[in-house]
């Protein structure tokens, strides 16, 4: 549905994108991924993040608070990373290397 970038010092750490289910905009989380693409963790509704582990059968809960405070604390970025929303589809074609 919406995408962000997100930014710390010049460097662009990743991206989050948010995913709903057509005419449920309760049923929305948002997924974290690296700048390759590949999805790292989760951000849900109530703030909560979870940041995906290699072999690990569970993700591994980071904390709570706001989505961009979710999408820092998965990607490794501090307090002074900042988000910018870009297209949706411009964002496909970056992360599919297109």
């Amino acid at each position: 549905m919406r995408a962000w970038e997100l930014w710390e010092s010049g460097r662009c750490l990743g991206a989050f994108v948010r995913f709903e289910e057509q005419g449920n905009t309760e049923r929305a989380f948002y997924s974290v991924r690296n700048r390759e693409g590949q999805e790292l963790g989760i951000v849900d509704l109530d703030g909560r993040a979870w940041r995906y582990r290699a072999h690990a059968s569970e993700p591994e809960w980071l904390g709570s608070g706001t989505v961009i405070d979710g999408a820092r604390r998965i990607l490794g970025g501090t307090t002074a990373a900042t988000s910018v929303e870009v297209d949706v589809h411009r964002l496909q074609e970056i992360l599919g290397g297109s």
